[in-house]
C-alpha cells in the first residue's frame, strides 16, 4: 500500500449575520466558522481521515512539503517516518500523522485506538462542556442543561469566556448553580489547558 494524495481541505462556513460577543471587557466579532478536513489516499482505494488545522499557512504546508514527503510511501509505516522542520510545521504533520493512522487502521480493519499503544480502559469519565461568550445566567441555564443529559461534571470556562470580567467566579458560580444546586458536583475551571477542581 502506498500514499498516493494527501490533501487540506479548508471550509469555511459564513455567518449570515455577524456574531457579536463580550470578551475580555471589550467585543469580538465573528464573521464565519473555519475548519479543515485532511485526506489521504493510498493506491488501493483506501482513505484516511483527520482534522487539521484551519488556515492557509496549514494547507500551504500540507500542499507543498508534507504531501511531497508522503508521496510514495507506505502508511502503515507511519511512525518509522521522521519528517522535520520548524515548531508550526511540525504541528500540521502531527494533523496529518492522524489522516495516516486512521488509513492504516483501514487497512488493518481495527480501531485507530489499537494502533496507538491499544485500549486501556473501557470506560473513560467524560465531562459536559460549557459554551462561550455568555452571563453567568446563561452559563447556569447550560450547565442545567448539561446536567440534564446525564453527565456527571461540567466546566466553567475563564472570565475570558464570559462577558469580559476578569472575576470568573460569577461565571462559575452560574455553572455551579445550574449542574447541580447542591453544589454536589464536580465543576472544572479551564486554565490554560489544564481543568481544575472548583
Amino acid at each position: 500500500m502506498k500514499i498516493t494524495e494527501v490533501t487540506a481541505m479548508l471550509m469555511s462556513c459564513p455567518l449570515q449575520e455577524p456574531l457579536r460577543l463580550p470578551f475580555w471587557g471589550g467585543e469580538r466579532t465573528i464573521l464565519k466558522r473555519d475548519a479543515m478536513l485532511i485526506r489521504v489516499k493510498a493506491d488501493n482505494g483506501l482513505i484516511g481521515y483527520a482534522p487539521g488545522p484551519a488556515h492557509e499557512r496549514a494547507a500551504d504546508e500540507i500542499r507543498n512539503a508534507i504531501s511531497p514527503f508522503l508521496q510514495g510511501q507506505d502508511p502503515r509505516r507511519w511512525e518509522a517516518f521522521a519528517f522535520h522542520g520548524d515548531p508550526e510545521i511540525c504541528k500540521t504533520y502531527r494533523a496529518v500523522e492522524i489522516a495516516l493512522i486512521d488509513l492504516a487502521a483501514r487497512y488493518e480493519g481495527c480501531p485507530l485506538s489499537e494502533l496507538i499503544g491499544g485500549r486501556k480502559r473501557d470506560r473513560i469519565k467524560l465531562y459536559g462542556s460549557a459554551g462561550m461568550y455568555m452571563s453567568p445566567h446563561r452559563f447556569a441555564e447550560e450547565a442545567a442543561a448539561i446536567a440534564g443529559m446525564g453527565f456527571s461534571a461540567t466546566n466553567a470556562p475563564r472570565a475570558r469566556a464570559g462577558t469580559g470580567s476578569r472575576n470568573g467566579a460569577p461565571h462559575a458560580g452560574g455553572c455551579r448553580t445550574g449542574f447541580r444546586p447542591d453544589g454536589g458536583c464536580p465543576l472544572l475551571v479551564a486554565n490554560g489547558r489544564q481543568e481544575l477542581p472548583f
